[in-house]
């Protein structure tokens, strides 16, 4: 196994509000035992990382990004005994030294969950090891070695829910965190079907950068019509969703083809997930939930009409259970285990 990882992304840090997650993937190896340096176009905040800041965005801090990199390789083709190279999301870094760590048997992996093809990741492609991907649909090319590995969530983050008393939030506050885009189909939150009583109660949160504006005041005016509540908040920073989700019992997610990060690590938090993705619904056991009550693949109408009726006792009860799956079906750790094993494999299979 190797001793040290050397890791690509793109913005890197607490205070980023995008790829959050990269600074838990590194927090997770280096609880693995592994000594881990990290290389990203943007730093963002304090690190407790060896860290260097490579640069990005026109042509010319490009070049000096590619520069930058293959000062560095020297270094890694020195050590490649106990070196391994991990690119999160930054498939082009490995399309540019790919080709020379290749050549003194460097094992190099590719994190990629965007589904949008093009020429640099058909090229990266050629050189990784192993792709790492949350499902078939999020990565849009064949590889000979492919590991559809769900959503890996850093769980520690968001297990501190049980601590808490949960009936102190309401059952009819809804939280969805995410852009405000038609991607995510947030209209689907405001039902029709809903009874005018449950309406006039239900109070919906949408938390993110507002991509679409026009969808803001689509949104404001249907629920305005349907006589439910509805507000927007900004962006919160990823020290701080944990404590916000945990004045939240509820929590929606639109995304019906994927798995949304944002609603996995909901879930982990122990928020009721209310979404028309059955697979989400799924793997978290709310479908088993909803089979024991005779309700067979429950629309989002059905699910809130079924959860705000729920005593607080029940609800607690189904939001234990649900942390704790979600844990288990969205662990990163588990991923990064199976991620070091399969370098272990290519390793012997060198010499």
């Amino acid at each position: 196994m190797p001793s040290k990882v050397f890791f690509y992304c793109l913005e890197f840090g607490m205070a980023s509000e995008l790829l959050s997650i990269t600074l838990d993937w590194a927090e997770v190896l280096k609880e693995q035992g592994l000594e881990v340096t990290v290389f990203a176009t943007h730093l963002k905040g304090k690190t407790e990382f060896e860290a260097y800041e490579l640069g990005g965005g026109s042509f010319f801090n490009r070049l000096g990004a590619i520069a930058k990199m293959l000062l560095h390789l020297p270094r890694i083709i020195r050590e490649r005994d106990c070196i391994s190279v991990f690119y999160h999301m930054n498939h082009k870094a490995l399309a540019v030294q790919g080709p020379i760590l290749r050549l003194f048997g460097i094992h190099q992996t590719l994190w990629y969950s965007h589904a949008k093809k093009g020429r640099w990741l058909n090229y990266a492609s050629i050189w990784a090891d192993l792709i790492l991907t949350t499902g078939s649909d999020a990565y849009p090319l064949k590889h000979k070695n492919i590991r559809f590995v769900g959503q890996a969530i850093n769980c520690k983050k968001f297990q501190s829910r049980s601590k808490k008393n949960l009936s102190h939030a309401s059952k009819y506050s809804i939280i969805s965190v995410g852009r405000i885009s038609k991607a995510k189909s947030l209209d689907k939150i405001l039902c029709q079907d809903l009874s005018v009583e449950k309406r006039e109660r239900i109070h919906i949160t949408f938390v993110g950068p507002i991509s679409d504006s026009n969808l803001m005041v689509e949104l404001l005016n249907s629920s305005k019509k349907l006589g439910i509540t509805v507000d927007f908040k900004p962006t919160i920073e990823n020290t701080k969703l944990e404590v916000f989700l945990n004045s939240f019992n509820l929590y929606f997610s639109g995304t019906e083809k994927a798995i949304d990060k944002a609603a996995a690590e909901a879930a982990v938090c122990g928020l009721v997930i209310i979404s028309d993705n059955y697979d989400l619904l799924e793997q978290i056991g709310l479908l088993k939930y909803y089979r024991r009550k005779g309700i067979i693949r429950p629309s989002i109408a059905a699910q809130i009409e079924h959860l705000v009726d729920q005593s607080d006792s029940t609800i607690n009860q189904l939001q234990t259970e649900i942390s704790i799956q979600a844990a288990i079906v969205f662990s990163l750790e588990g991923v990064v285990k199976n991620y070091l094993r399969d370098i272990e494999l290519f390793k012997s299979q060198l010499f």
